[in-house]
């Protein structure tokens, strides 16, 4: 474990944690899957990019959805969803990305994007979605999203996902 300032900062304590998950308790209203209004608040940061220069942010995924339009629906009816065009990858909520060291990584919006790379697989296509970009180092990214970022980042390898139950 590293040191800083003489403090063990191998894990965080039950304080540090409540207080990063209090400081995380805003990034809702930046997430346009529980917030509709934030697509057009951030429309400067929103872009279309390819879903296969998205990362994971998360180690694995629960099997239902639970914000947005698919909230409680099983994660593969969006997969099944695309193939049989009833959903369009365009016209999803956007997903929330933060620029990185790490790359883009997705804060919110795993579940779709791990349909997203399932079907641009599967489909064997290209795929582009909507986001909402946010530079982690940069002074106007909202301080509740860097925290929910970092409450986020479970996963050591960005590129793959374990899926819980699906």
């Amino acid at each position: 474990a590293s040191q800083l300032q003489g403090l063990d900062d191998s894990h965080l304590s039950e304080v540090q944690m409540n207080l990063v998950k209090e400081l995380a308790g805003g990034a809702k209203f930046h997430d346009p899957a529980r917030d509709p209004s934030a697509s057009s608040n951030q429309a400067r940061n929103a872009c279309l990019i390819e879903v296969s220069k998205l990362l994971f942010c998360h180690k694995d995924i629960g099997p239902k959805f639970t914000h947005g339009p698919h909230r409680g629906k099983q994660v593969l009816s969006l997969l099944e969803d695309l193939h049989k065009g009833r959903a369009d990858p365009e016209h999803l909520p956007p997903l929330v990305v933060m620029r990185s060291k790490q790359g883009m990584q997705v804060v919110c919006g795993n579940r779709r994007l791990y349909c997203l790379k399932r079907f641009a697989a599967e489909a064997q296509r290209s795929v582009d979605v909507w986001c909402v970009v946010y530079d982690l180092k940069a002074k106007d990214t909202p301080r509740p999203l860097v925290f929910k970022y970092i409450l986020a980042s479970t996963t050591q390898d960005s590129k793959s996902i374990e899926t819980r139950d699906l």
